[in-house]
């Protein structure tokens, strides 16, 4: 990075907080790039966040710390405070619901899924035809061993838009015979 070689140092500290995700100071070093990075872009939503805020500008800010820094406490600090704004936004939902099913996966509290669960259905509420809240519904039944519903949620998003490879798989999963 002192070296100016940017994309080298992202690449290196990704790989380095895929072989050791729990060390404090790999997961630092890649945010810390990452946010260097990104940093215009950061900072220009969040003036926009402050001046007039449309629900794309918490949407695109969520996403950055979710997926590009891997700040789930943040984004989904951002996305709530844009769920409060704008409660019929499909995105903010989805992504709080995956921050919530990220803590289920790590933690295993029955509160993260009923609150994923939450997310996804009022995501799926919105948009019904969009297929993603409801692949991730079925996901979520899934994990807990409810087939018969996540089966459902899979015929729905089937029907709604489509499955991807993600949805696909799970079908092959839950109903073999698919």
């Amino acid at each position: 990075l002192a070296g100016g070689h940017n994309d080298k140092a992202l690449e290196m500290a990704r790989r380095a907080v895929q072989q050791f995700p729990d060390s404090e100071k790999c997961v630092a070093t890649f945010e810390n790039i990452q946010r260097m990075r990104l940093q215009r872009e950061i900072v220009e939503l969040n003036q926009a966040i402050r001046r007039s805020p449309t629900r794309d500008h918490y949407e695109k800010l969520a996403t950055i710390y979710l997926q590009d820094l891997g700040n789930r406490n943040k984004s989904y600090e951002l996305a709530l405070e844009g769920l409060n704004k704008f409660p019929q936004s499909e995105g903010l939902h989805l992504i709080c619901g995956q921050v919530r099913m990220d803590r289920f996966h790590s933690e295993y509290l029955a509160n993260d899924f009923t609150e994923a669960v939450r997310h996804f259905e009022r995501a799926a509420e919105i948009s019904p035809n969009a297929s993603k809240p409801l692949v991730a519904l079925a996901r979520m039944h899934a994990e807990v061993g409810v087939l018969d519903r996540a089966k459902e949620f899979l015929g729905r998003a089937s029907q709604a838009g489509g499955l991807d490879s993600q949805g696909d798989r799970l079908l092959r999963l839950v109903d073999p015979k698919a």
